[in-house]
């Protein structure tokens, strides 16, 4: 077992926290008693003699099937014990990586462990950690009352099993499903779970995904399937827990808000689950005023969480995020944030990843900046694609060298950001950039597809004053080459004026390289770049 207690010294003393319980057992102790009596019952609760400081609350939500969750507050328990373990769940992101072949059907059963958390005791070093508000003896029976206690003595509940709420409890059921399932012979290479890539199931293969209380057991083969998820159902009821709502091995199964269907081998949200947050769209549509951060930030986890059965979705947050950051946001930004996350709800129907597309032979390659983004592209073995595609690309976000790739390329410290004219500068001209570039565009890329640059409106925050002068047909193939050109005879009488000629003339040589998979029509080139830099309403003369 981990080790759950913070080491001493570390505790944090943030500001104080007084537990939350529902009002309708803080105003009544009569009520308050029966509830105990209900928890001593199903072995939840043992009481110790004196009044002790309670460190956890009380409340209840919703579920499902309209009976109520029994929620514990332990934001002020939690200070005791170490920052809880790292829990990997199935997320849609994980979903989404399964490959079904195109005359496969994908079989899946599914099981509910009830009262999961209520049915795992919490180690007795740690129950002083979560007591309850303490309570007279005479609002209790006294058959639960401690040896020695008086009809107006006090006592207080310590909680005796895993409650929810409390930061390690994920952990410890995650594990306790996934433990059911490797001793039932499920493999832990086969468990669907965020930031991996379950690949092709095979008709022998069996995956299987375990989501807290939950459990799923998939393939193509539906005999194998069910004959899996019965193992794992009899490891779990051997260890005492009780299974229910289980659905047999079917190709069309609902769960965490998923439907996943076999037969189209597509994942989608179910209708549920977008009726909820279309629902909470259009109430937060209808705010006048902004409401606080907090409520706009749970709102969004629900989004995000829906919406990684398709990640490139997420892109429509971009206000939303610095509404939730800012100090204090003013109403346009609540505008625009509100737009936003309606704007969300009208795609979560959209929403959906099909389990039997192919691998595709043509690799994109993209890139942007302020100034307008770049898509390259090449043909590759369909294994090879197939091969560094099935990696999760979050794997980046764990490595060093991954996390702020761009300010560590440009050699920037962790708050240092480059200005616009920098940020220009390197999007164009910078060696840094684009010299590792051309033996990959010159050798590997087979054609560039496109490069956009924003319409002259968006760069008339740069206002250059072009100078025209007479038409001229210089020779730009034996200028490139080495020859004098006619400033160089002509103006280039002092060095400042020979350093901007050269410094000019790089920029042009740098921007050459990258379009030469393009042409290598000189004239041609020379005759793009003056129009780029025109259109751009950029300094002409620099590349007279």
């Amino acid at each position: 077992m981990p080790a759950l207690l913070a080491d001493e010294g570390t505790v944090s003393h943030e500001d104080p926290v007084k537990p939350y319980i529902d009002p309708a057992l803080a105003s009544s102790p009569a009520a308050l008693g029966r509830f105990y009596g209900r928890l001593h019952k199903s072995q939840m609760l043992s009481f110790v003699s004196g009044r002790h400081a309670h460190t956890v609350g009380v409340f209840f939500v919703h579920k499902k099937n309209g009976k109520l969750r029994l929620i514990l507050d332990t934001r002020l328990a939690n200070r005791a014990l170490r920052k809880p373990l790292t829990t990997r769940l199935p997320t849609p992101a994980a979903w989404s990586s399964l490959e079904v072949g195109a005359e496969d059907t994908l079989f899946t059963a599914a099981g509910d462990v009830a009262d999961a958390f209520h049915r795992m005791a919490l180690p007795s070093n740690l129950q002083h950690l979560l007591r309850l508000p303490a309570i007279k003896c005479k609002f209790v029976d006294p058959k639960l009352w401690p040896a020695g206690c008086k009809r107006e003595d006090y006592i207080t509940p310590e909680y005796a099993t895993l409650p929810m709420g409390w930061s390690s409890s994920l952990f410890f059921c995650q594990h306790t499903l996934q433990s059911a399932a490797a001793k039932a012979g499920l493999l832990e290479s086969d468990c669907i779970e965020d930031r991996s890539w379950i690949g092709h199931i095979s008709p022998g293969r069996v995956v299987h995904a375990e989501y807290v209380e939950n459990f799923f057991v998939c393939g193509t083969d539906r005999e194998r399937v069910q004959k899996s998820f019965d193992g794992v159902r009899r490891v779990l009821e051997t260890w005492g827990f009780d299974i229910h709502e289980v659905t047999d091995a079917q190709p069309v199964v609902e769960g965490l808000g998923l439907r996943l269907d076999g037969t189209e081998k597509r994942v989608t949200l179910t209708s549920s689950r977008i009726w909820k947050l279309r629902l909470a769209a259009l109430a937060i549509g209808r705010l006048k005023s902004p409401p606080p951060a907090k409520v706009i930030e749970k709102v969004v986890g629900h989004f995000t969480f829906a919406m990684m059965v398709r990640r490139e979705a997420l892109s429509v947050f971009s206000s939303v995020y610095q509404y939730i950051h800012a100090p204090k946001p003013g109403r346009s930004l609540w505008l625009l944030a509100q737009a936003e996350i309606v704007q969300a709800s009208s795609l979560l129907p959209l929403l959906s990843t099909s389990w039997a597309l192919p691998w595709d032979t043509v690799v994109s390659a993209t890139d942007s900046s302020d100034f307008g983004y770049g898509v390259c592209e090449r043909i590759l073995d369909v294994r090879a694609v197939a091969s560094c595609g099935r990696p999760c690309e979050q794997w980046r976000y764990s490595v060093e060298g991954a996390i702020r790739a761009r300010a560590r390329a440009l050699g920037l410290e962790r708050d240092e950001h480059l200005d616009s004219d920098q940020q220009y500068a390197c999007s164009r001209f910078l060696a840094l950039t684009l010299a590792p570039l051309v033996p990959i565009l010159s050798t590997g890329m087979e054609r560039i597809v496109r490069v956009l640059r924003p319409p002259v409106s968006e760069a008339a925050s740069r206002p250059h004053k072009a100078r025209r002068t007479d038409p001229q047909t210089p020779d730009t193939v034996a200028i490139l080459t080495g020859s004098n050109s006619a400033l160089e005879m002509g103006k280039l009488r002092r060095t400042s004026t020979k350093d901007r000629y050269l410094k000019a003339l790089q920029a042009f040589y740098q921007w050459v390289q990258f379009y030469l998979v393009v042409t290598s029509d000189w004239d041609a080139l020379l005759t793009a770049y003056l129009n780029e830099l025109y259109a751009l309403n950029q300094n002409v003369s620099a590349a007279e």
